[in-house]
């Protein structure tokens, strides 16, 4: 949508919304492995007037630079990301929404969040049988038990993305430049 170009205030913020800046809010949805982040990263290479937020960086920005999920954590990483989507859309960014994103219920809360301010574009991952192998790479602490329980607990609550988004995105490889027609 079109920005209207006013300073506008957010918590203790004020910004800038350029005039006739066109936005997309870009929500990743697919298990752990499953390329979601180095698709956010080959995607800033093509757009880089976008931005990435999502709950590992945070973890590791709030943990002092180690990834670390803490339950007692996830209310302040919640809080930031929620914060933080308005922000960088009504500052003229394209956003990337970098989770799991599995659910209905979560894709909505986030719509919500977004609101009219940006195109809304679902990317939606295909499972792979590698997604262990993968998520091994940055194994962030946890043995490969861990994360099987972990990717098997999250593909038993993926529910198919059928919200009012913009436009919906399938990749099944995030390096492949078809994955980017059209963003």
């Amino acid at each position: 949508m079109a920005s209207s170009g006013l300073t506008k205030t957010y918590g203790d913020c004020t910004y800038q919304t350029p005039p006739t800046q066109d936005v997309t809010a870009y929500v990743l949805v697919g298990l752990p492995g499953s390329g979601k982040s180095t698709w956010a990263r080959n995607l800033i290479q093509l757009k880089p007037n976008t931005l990435i937020v999502g709950g590992d960086p945070l973890r590791y920005m709030i943990s002092g630079g180690g990834y670390v999920y803490k339950e007692e954590f996830e209310p302040v990483v919640r809080s930031i990301k929620k914060a933080a989507i308005p922000i960088v859309l009504r500052s003229g960014f394209n956003l990337i929404i970098d989770e799991t994103n599995i659910t209905s219920k979560r894709r909505n809360e986030l719509l919500v969040d977004i609101g009219d301010v940006a195109r809304t574009v679902a990317v939606v991952f295909s499972e792979k049988n590698n997604n262990l192998q993968n998520r091994m790479k940055e194994a962030r602490g946890y043995n490969a038990e861990k994360w099987q329980e972990v990717i098997e607990k999250m593909r038993a609550a993926w529910e198919d993305v059928n919200e009012n988004f913009s436009d919906i995105l399938y990749v099944s490889d995030p390096n492949d430049p078809k994955s980017f027609e059209g963003v």
